[in-house]
């Protein structure tokens, strides 16, 4: 992997010498693909030459000399090569810099201070998508499915912790639906398989393996925008439509062997793009839309009946949803008119508020990697804007990286 950085700005006397900066990429800047190149403005006329030390060691660095041909030109541009080639920079590796000014005859008029750098690979997804599935499988995080705005997506990729790549596309093209882990196999449940007026909602169920998508048995009725988790055993789907714009608060499971088998419907809600979550022993149903306004609800089944806890401090639908750290987390979403950045968790008790997510959309996924929660994809502005960027999120310093 290559990257390159950027050095803008100016060079003074020696007592200011700290005005050369970096400014691409910052320190472990995210989303960097470039080769390196470092420019900078000279306010110094009598500054002749300049002297470039980089490397990956603070005690040997490597040196480019650069001669100003024009004194009176304040800017220039310089493609480390060192007579080999363009210098390219290792992505995860710390590197150290530093520029000295000479007059024509050689004298050192300056020295900046040796500074340092490192560059992150780029970890947005490959492709743009919404109302996508995603889950952690084998120490990895896939995405499949979900629209790019135009075209209902069979593609499925993955990350590996430094950077994506493709896996094998699902038989069917798919939104809105669950994606969920259950006996060691990837399930891709229901969804939404038309676009248009009248949706098509599917019944269709396929489980990846890690090297071939394969059908399971379908669900007894259509489901779209439902939720779905592994609970004591089973592969649960909960909610959603089963016709276009008809919602259910029907659940069902799925034990490996019999088909699917009815369960406890939920208590309150006929809901759609809600979040679910397993949390303590229960199955919480969180959040949601109704077909008229977004919702705060929460309510957990613990086997045998649902029943009502705290609601969220903000109402919200197609949002991000993981379990991490004792709380379980909520990110983004859309609050019936406008995506939302806004993150809460909940402790068993109650709701608290945690730093907004840099980027305000809804029908994203989140994902626990690594201790770490993974913000992806989504879309905002009723699609306008259809998001492949990823956001870290760190529980324990309640901060985005």
């Amino acid at each position: 992997m290559v990257s390159c950085f950027v050095i803008l700005g100016c060079l003074k006397k020696s007592n200011n010498l700290n005005c050369i900066v970096l400014i691409s990429p910052t320190n472990n800047s995210i989303n960097q693909y470039v080769q390196p190149i470092f420019v900078w403005t000279n306010s110094i006329a009598s500054v002749k030459q300049f002297k470039i030390y980089y490397g990956d060691s603070p005690t040997h660095l490597l040196i480019d000399t650069i001669n100003y041909r024009n004194p009176t030109r304040l800017t220039d541009t310089i493609r480390l090569d060192n007579g080999i080639g363009t210098a390219y920079l290792n992505y995860n590796t710390r590197y150290y810099w530093k520029v000295e000014g000479f007059d024509a005859t050689g004298g050192l008029i300056y020295t900046t201070p040796t500074q340092s750098f490192s560059i992150r690979d780029s970890i947005n997804m490959l492709t743009k998508r919404y109302y996508s599935g995603g889950t952690l499988y084998n120490g990895k995080i896939y995405i499949a499915g979900g629209s790019d705005g135009v075209h209902i997506l069979n593609t499925v990729e993955y990350f590996d912790g430094t950077r994506w790549q493709m896996a094998p596309a699902m038989t069917v093209p798919r939104y809105g639906f669950g994606l969920a882990v259950y006996n060691g196999y990837v399930y891709a449940v229901g969804g939404n398989g038309g676009r248009g007026s009248v949706p098509v909602n599917l019944d269709t169920v396929e489980y990846f393996d890690g090297y071939s998508w394969q059908f399971a048995p379908s669900t007894s009725v259509p489901r779209a925008v439902s939720g779905v988790a592994t609970y004591h055993g089973n592969l649960y789907v909960i909610g959603g439509y089963t016709l276009p714009y008809v919602l259910t608060n029907t659940v069902a499971y799925f034990n490996g062997n019999n088909g699917w088998t009815e369960a406890v419907a939920m208590t309150n809600n006929y809901i759609g793009t809600f979040g679910v979550a397993v949390y303590e022993g229960r199955l919480y149903a969180l959040g949601g839309y109704n077909n008229v306004v977004a919702l705060r609800g929460v309510e957990y089944f613990n086997g045998s009946t649902w029943t009502t806890t705290d609601s969220m401090n903000v109402a919200r639908y197609a949002f991000g949803t993981v379990v991490c750290n004792g709380n379980i987390y909520v990110f983004g979403g859309s609050n019936g008119s406008t995506a939302v950045d806004s993150v809460e968790y909940f402790n068993g008790i109650s709701w608290g508020i945690a730093t907004p997510m840099p980027t305000a959309r809804t029908a994203l996924v989140a994902s626990l990697y690594n201790d770490k929660i993974y913000v992806m994809g989504g879309e905002r502005n009723a699609r306008a804007t259809v998001f492949s960027i990823v956001e870290i999120y760190n529980p324990l310093t309640n901060q985005w990286e």
